[in-house]
């Protein structure tokens, strides 16, 4: 396998991979993913032509960290790799570019330094052996159809297993990554070069993306990124895009795409178009206050939190470093999180995302647990079975019952009216017609009342004798 990136690698870099095989190159501002990967392959078929000399990024210490982070990465892909030429490749890609990483590495000044060097060249090393011997395995494997009849399966894998001449040695079998990879499956022409290939799209395909940008409705940068995507898996070069852009338009931006679709000449160039007209004029400004304020929500996983972050942080147009990442995310995490991980550091997203992980499974058990209500009747070991607490009832004294007959309610009876005034019934004082004017309360007497009354009152009496004298 050649060490050296090569064209069709490109569309398997992360964007940060991208970043850094441009800066090594002296291209220190780039944007989008699709223009970083225009200009690495113009770039690409510079340095074969002509030799360019490529320097190395950054201090020994933090580079070290990098790679390593790079290895983990490519040894979990080679454990999860299940045969298919998509994940070959991308395997591949990330196995050239993390080789060019070690080697661009400073030679060290301390023994620790050279020591640790020298570890990773080995270590990409075995990856790559183990890749090979991974992808040996499953050509021998689709080699050969599955049978019910061992003889018969036995004589179809010496037939179909290659001969190999004695005086090829074991160096020059371990150089053939790129053959096995074009021999996973029998059609190896299409299949195993699907992603490089650039296809010029016809319109009525692109129809059938059912993608279309009408300037309100979808952000600017989320149509780019969903072209791009669609661009990779259909094996269609993004620049084919420009002559049928028609379809990919509605609306307003059907009647701006109508006025400067001479000026569009690349898709780079309708893309930075587009967004210096859809995009207002502090986008990052806005987009960053977005990013700070975007909190986890309640019903939201952490996984899904920090996938959406990460798309947030890829929109905007400066590269934001990894640290600052973190400390943003952190502090938008659920409070439950920033509790757990308050004692913690945590240097990249992969590392804060794994921790975070492993804190949801922890809390979602705990939120699930609950107390033993197994009776012990229905366990086969009832001595071991969680015991509850037997509630014993108070003892109440007997109360003897006595039958007694229930004696009758006396009903009311009705009160018939009276006069006070002339002690007849069936009339109120008010209404008195045989005693005229005002009458004493209490003893009856005509022409007083209770308080003036000299025989019922004191006082009144008292007055009269004086006014008397």
């Amino acid at each position: 396998m050649d060490f050296r990136l090569a064209g069709r690698d490109i569309n398997y870099l992360s964007a940060d991979d991208l970043r850094y095989e441009l800066q090594i190159r002296g291209v220190k501002e780039a944007t989008t993913v699709d223009r970083m990967r225009s200009w690495l392959r113009s770039l690409l078929k510079v340095e074969l032509q002509t030799g360019l000399v490529i320097g190395s990024l950054g201090d020994h210490g933090s580079e070290i960290a990098v790679i390593r982070n790079k290895i983990d990465a490519l040894t979990a892909e080679l454990e999860a790799f299940r045969g298919t030429p998509a994940e070959a490749n991308k395997i591949r890609a990330q196995l050239v570019h993390t080789f060019g990483r070690v080697n661009r590495l400073p030679m060290g000044e301390t023994p620790e330094e050279k020591e640790a060097r020298a570890t990773l060249f080995t270590t990409v090393l075995t990856i790559k052996s183990s890749f090979d011997e991974k992808l040996r395995k499953t050509v021998d494997e689709q080699a050969v159809p599955p049978s019910t009849n061992s003889l018969v399966n036995f004589h179809l894998a010496l037939a179909s297993t290659p001969r190999r001449s004695p005086q090829k040695d074991d160096a020059e079998s371990d150089d053939d990554t790129d053959l096995l990879i074009s021999r996973l499956n029998p059609r190896n022409s299409q299949a195993a070069n699907t992603a490089q290939q650039t296809v010029s799209i016809r319109p009525k395909d692109l129809r059938s993306w059912n993608l279309q940008f009408d300037g309100e409705n979808m952000s600017v940068n989320a149509f780019i990124e969903r072209a791009e995507e669609l661009c990779v898996a259909y094996g269609v070069e993004c620049d084919s895009l420009v002559a049928s852009a028609i379809f990919l338009f509605a609306g307003k931006a059907l009647v701006w795409w109508r006025a400067n679709r001479s000026s569009l000449t690349s898709w780079s160039t309708m893309c930075s178009k587009l967004r210096a007209e859809f995009q207002p004029p502090d986008f990052d400004e806005l987009l960053w206050d977005e990013i700070r304020t975007r909190r986890q929500g309640s019903t939201e996983t952490v996984g899904i939190f920090i996938a959406h972050m990460e798309n947030l942080f890829s929109r905007l147009n400066r590269a934001i470093p990894e640290n600052v990442k973190v400390n943003v995310v952190r502090r938008n995490l659920e409070p439950f999180f920033q509790l757990q991980l308050g004692l913690t550091t945590t240097e990249t997203m992969a590392e804060l995302g794994e921790l975070c992980k492993r804190l949801e499974r922890c809390k979602y058990s705990a939120d699930g647990y609950g107390k033993s209500s197994q009776s012990t009747s229905k366990c086969v070991e009832p001595d071991l079975a969680c015991s509850l607490p037997n509630r014993k009832t108070r003892s109440h004294p007997k109360v003897s019952v006595v039958e007694t007959t229930a004696l009758p309610r006396r009903q009311p009876q009705a009160t018939a009216l009276s006069c006070w005034k002339c002690d007849k019934v069936g009339h109120r004082a008010a209404e008195c017609r045989t005693v005229q004017g005002i009458t004493c309360y209490k003893c009856k007497r005509a022409g007083y009342t209770v308080r003036t009354c000299p025989s019922c009152n004191s006082v009144a009496t008292r007055n009269t004798t004086r006014s008397g004298n």
